[in-house]
């Protein structure tokens, strides 16, 4: 009764644990990257610094109003000293009319002067805007093209984390693939040692045949033990990949047989000329380009003159007593104006950098020259390489059915007693090398198809 409890038991668990594991699929994997991944996250965030960039580029041409207000109060009034100008204007009065006689009043005396109360206060509106400025044009234009510049870096992190998913997620397929031929050839191993050790025991083989298969099982079940190793090493690769949670457990859907099948079957023309066009990094380069041509025509631009326009009102009051309503009140003072801005000479600063632009240019130019040469080499040495492991597939494939049959063939001999153990393990060997070819050419051949479509942009 408790064994059965147990039983119940452990198959509760495994079934919560199956549930609990989330399987994906390729195109799956990839959809998931493409939602969680910190990296496109981070794209996000510089297209919406990029709209930032053209507003905050766009306000500088619009008007700018500006409120102030301030007060001042004069502990002590600013004096200056003024030369007495009342008494000669008094006594020229005096001489003039006859009324005393004229004489010398000598040099003026000086005397201290204060201008201005005890209490200021202002408040004013200013108003300025943009009328014309060629350069401002240009930078909204390149703001604008620096968003399109931006939205096609977040294409290419997609194409990188769709490729970087893909080839985290084949090693999982080839190493499920690998567990399954061990558990297999463990099971048909196991099968063999109970049939020699009853032979053994009926005295028609020796010992050291059954100590064989035994070594021969222990090596299997240590790889065994090896390869759920590397399947958790790889899902971890593929997790982080997808920005998955490490914590949690995920599983591979899809199965190499049909994919592979697939691929060994595809045709290949490696004579036909491709569109490069697909390649991202191509549309960031003519974007590159885009914004030099315009930080260009911003320089030449700096050379026209610019026009700006301004208006302003301002209240004042001055009071020696500021809530005494029986003194001044307020004085207003309204302007309006232009301010005309004419380039005239900028020590050379503007050809200097009209200098600077046109070899980056020149550089850009020659960057995308070069790249779509590069492209073209690597996708002719993509199609290359991927036929030649859709043969070695092809001839490992053919190998390793071969090497089964072979081994059990050699398995029957044994039983019949017309085989010796020795063609036994040999067959064994040899079976294992071959499975061991099949699992990396089919490694290879998922590669090269992957580096195929990443050289074609697909």
């Amino acid at each position: 009764m408790r064994k059965f409890i147990l039983f119940i038991l452990l198959v509760n668990l495994h079934a919560a644990s199956l549930l609990a594991q989330e399987m994906f699929s390729l195109d799956k994997a990839v959809d998931y990257a493409a939602r969680h991944s910190p990296t496109l996250e981070m794209n996000d965030l510089d297209k919406a610094d990029a709209e930032a960039q053209i507003k905050e580029r766009l306000s500088v041409g619009l008007p700018k109003l500006n409120g102030t207000a301030g007060y001042t109060y004069n502990i002590q009034i600013p004096q200056q000293p003024v030369a007495d100008f009342i008494t000669p204007a008094l006594y020229g009065v005096l001489f003039q009319e006859g009324l005393v006689e004229p004489f010398d009043l000598g040099e003026p005396a000086t005397f201290p002067l204060g201008f201005g109360l005890n209490h200021t206060v202002e408040a004013g509106l200013s108003l300025q805007t943009l009328i014309f400025d060629g350069s401002y044009l240009y930078s909204i234009r390149a703001a604008r093209e620096y968003r399109n510049y931006v939205d096609k870096q977040g294409q290419q992190t997609k194409y990188e984390i769709k490729s970087n998913v893909i080839k985290a997620y084949l090693p999982v397929l080839v190493a499920e693939k690998n567990k399954e031929i061990l558990d297999k050839n463990i099971a048909n191993l196991e099968n063999s040692l109970k049939e020699t050790k009853v032979i053994y025991e009926n005295g028609f083989v020796e010992k050291l045949d059954v100590d064989r298969l035994e070594l021969s099982l222990e090596n299997l079940r240590t790889e065994r033990k090896k390869i759920d190793q590397v399947i958790t090493v790889t899902l971890n690769a593929l997790k982080y990949q997808m920005g998955y949670p490490v914590d949690k457990e995920i599983g591979v859907e899809d199965d190499l047989d049909v994919l592979v099948a697939g691929l060994i079957a595809e045709k290949i023309d490696i004579e036909k000329e491709e569109d490069l066009s697909k390649r991202p990094e191509i549309a960031i380069i003519e974007e590159g380009d885009k914004l030099n041509d315009l930080n260009m025509k911003a320089i030449k631009a700096g050379y026209y003159p610019s026009l700006s326009g301004f208006a302003a009102h301002q209240q004042t009051l001055y009071r020696n007593k500021l809530f005494d309503a029986d003194e001044s009140d307020w004085i207003p003072a309204t302007l309006i104006g232009l301010n005309l801005n004419v380039p005239i000479f900028d020590g050379f600063e503007k050809k200097a950098k009209l200098q600077r632009a046109l070899v980056s240019q020149r550089k850009n130019q020659i960057q995308l020259a070069e790249f779509k040469r590069g492209v073209q080499l690597q996708v002719v040495n993509a199609k290359i390489n991927f036929s030649n492991t859709q043969q070695t597939a092809l001839n490992a494939k053919k190998t390793f059915e071969l090497s089964e049959r072979i081994y059990d063939t050699t398995k029957i001999k044994y039983r019949e007693g017309v085989g010796s153990s020795v063609e036994v393990m040999q067959a064994e060997r040899e079976m294992y090398t071959a499975q061991s070819n099949y699992i990396n050419a089919l490694y290879s051949l998922l590669v090269a198809k992957t580096d195929l479509e990443i050289a074609l942009g697909n």
